[in-house]
């Protein structure tokens, strides 16, 4: 079972990473659940998908919690994820911190271990 797990957050993480961000910003016209007027608390400063710069205008509500991510290009990869594997994402950018986006750097999942 961690096998399939494992594989299948091997497989979404490639699927992210071979979506670019076309820019940091994103258009609140393109996601308007994801873009807010006014400052927002966020749980992370690293956008769990990329690595970048989490953007107060690009969340997600999870468990309670406003998520931002470096662009609109990371929801989708998020939202495949399982909670499990939200939570090891949050985890690994975090303790990474934000990279430059665009650097190539992208936040590598936490590991499992099988013992």
């Amino acid at each position: 079972m961690r096998y399939f797990q494992a594989m299948s957050l091997v497989a979404v993480l490639l699927l992210a990473t071979s979506v670019s961000c076309s820019k940091q910003g994103t258009d609140s016209a393109a996601d308007p659940a994801a873009a807010t007027d006014t400052a927002v608390t966020l749980v992370n400063t690293a956008c769990p998908i990329q690595g970048g710069k989490a953007n107060q205008k690009v969340t997600v509500e999870w468990n309670g919690n406003t998520v931002g991510f470096c662009c609109a290009d990371c929801i989708p990869a998020w939202n495949e994820l399982s909670d499990e594997e939200k939570t090891a994402q949050l985890a690994s950018a975090e303790s990474k911190g934000p990279s430059d986006h665009g650097s190539g750097k992208k936040a590598e999942p936490a590991s499992q271990d099988d013992t």
